[in-house]
């Protein structure tokens, strides 16, 4: 079966603080393995002080599931699916700065992760 779920988003925070969303652009999931991208907006400057704080450049990120969209609208059924969605991924802020996708805008920093 074949799922087209619109824009995923995810809610990411760094010990319990906000530090940005991530999106899934017109995902659609199908049967067996997959690799999509996903594009990250973090606030550069709560992610600047945490670094500093803990003096690592490789942040716990905790990614929780928000809601799933086509055209603007929610869909119900599949963001009900979605928020039961917690993940937590080890993210190398170093690895990503020295990518071709790092973008910083004002005060995000944002890429694609692949």
């Amino acid at each position: 079966m074949t799922l087209g779920m619109g824009n995923v988003s995810f809610a990411l925070s760094v010990n319990g603080t906000d530090v940005g969303v991530a999106i899934f652009q017109d995902l659609v999931v199908i049967p067996g393995y997959q690799e999509v991208g996903i594009r990250a907006l973090m606030y550069e400057e709560v992610v600047n002080n945490i670094v500093l704080a803990q003096g690592s450049s490789t942040l716990p990120v905790d990614f929780v599931g928000v809601n799933s969209t086509v055209d603007g609208q929610q869909i119900p059924y599949y963001t009900a699916m979605v928020q039961q969605i917690r993940l937590q991924n080890n993210l190398d802020l170093t690895r990503v700065a020295e990518s071709d996708e790092l973008v910083a805008k004002r005060s995000l920093l944002e890429w694609d992760l692949r």
